[in-house]
Formats: C-alpha cells, sequence, structure tokens
C-alpha cells in the first residue's frame, strides 16, 4: 500500500508531474524540437533536451524519444555550484521571472542549425551540433566586471 499524500509531498521539488519544459525552439532546418527542462532532482537547474523528429535522411520519425542535448554542469555556470552571481544578472533573471533558476536559461539556434548560442550568466558558449563540442566565446579583450550578457543570435549563419 502507498503512503498517504501530504501537503509537504505535493508542494516540494520535484512536482509530482515532474518537471516541465520551457523554452521550446524547432531546429531551423526542422529536424528536431528542443527545450529546457529541469531535473528530476531539482525543477530548477535546467539543461537542454532534444527531440528528433527526422532520422539522418530526412525522414519522419516514428516514436521520437527526448534525449538529453546539453548538459549545463558542462558550462561550469556561475549560481549553479553555490557561487554568487553579478547584482546585475540576478536583476536580469528577476526580470524573465526564473531568479531561482541554475543551469541553462536561454539558447539561440543559428540559421543553418548547425550551432546553438548559449548565454550563461557573464559568458557566451557556442555548442557545435555535429560535434557535441563546446567553445567558450570571448566576450571582449577588456574584463567586464558585472555586465550581463543578453545576447541574441544574429552573426552565424
Amino acid at each position: 500500500m502507498s503512503s498517504p499524500l501530504t501537503i509537504e509531498a505535493f508542494c516540494k521539488s520535484p512536482s509530482l508531474a515532474g518537471p516541465s519544459p520551457s523554452g521550446l525552439k524547432l531546429a531551423p532546418d526542422g529536424s528536431c524540437l528542443t527545450f529546457l527542462r529541469g531535473r528530476p532532482s531539482d525543477k530548477d537547474y535546467h539543461d537542454l533536451w532534444r527531440l528528433p523528429l527526422t532520422d539522418e535522411n530526412g525522414s519522419p520519425l516514428s516514436d521520437p524519444q527526448p534525449a538529453l542535448f546539453v548538459d549545463a554542469d558542462r558550462l561550469g555556470l556561475a549560481g549553479a555550484d553555490g557561487t554568487e552571481l553579478s547584482a546585475e544578472e540576478k536583476a536580469r533573471r528577476e526580470r524573465m521571472r526564473v531568479a531561482q533558476a541554475k543551469g541553462i536559461l536561454q539558447y539561440y539556434w543559428s540559421g543553418n542549425s548547425e550551432y546553438i548560442l548559449l548565454p550563461a550568466g557573464n559568458t557566451l558558449w557556442l555548442y557545435k551540433v555535429s560535434t557535441g563540442g563546446l567553445e567558450l566565446l570571448p566576450v571582449s579583450d577588456v574584463e567586464v566586471k558585472g555586465a550581463v550578457i543578453d545576447a541574441q543570435l544574429s552573426i552565424i549563419t
């Protein structure tokens, strides 16, 4: 027999229904749907997931299954490991209504579906879809303290 449902169990993280996806985007080439999903153990820690829609030949898949695409731990994010976020970054997250969120909060596809730009705190990461490689992009030659990066991918086509 199962235990009774308590108010604490109903209100705690993770939700009884599991983590719900957000940030759904269709890859520009239509090959997959990507989304952010909280971890089963912490609904506020988001990773990037992928649901393939076509196979390598472009044929639709009959039973696609979502898979982890980019693990946020690979980015070494501020705030994810207890390190302090800048006041500006905290304010930006409050405006986005994701103040408690950790991990990947935004991402942008390139027009040719070869890259994904991942703004993370005060850094930018470029994910190459074909290899799974991550590259830390230089933001500037000058150290910028307290700046907030609110990236929009427009130069990679």
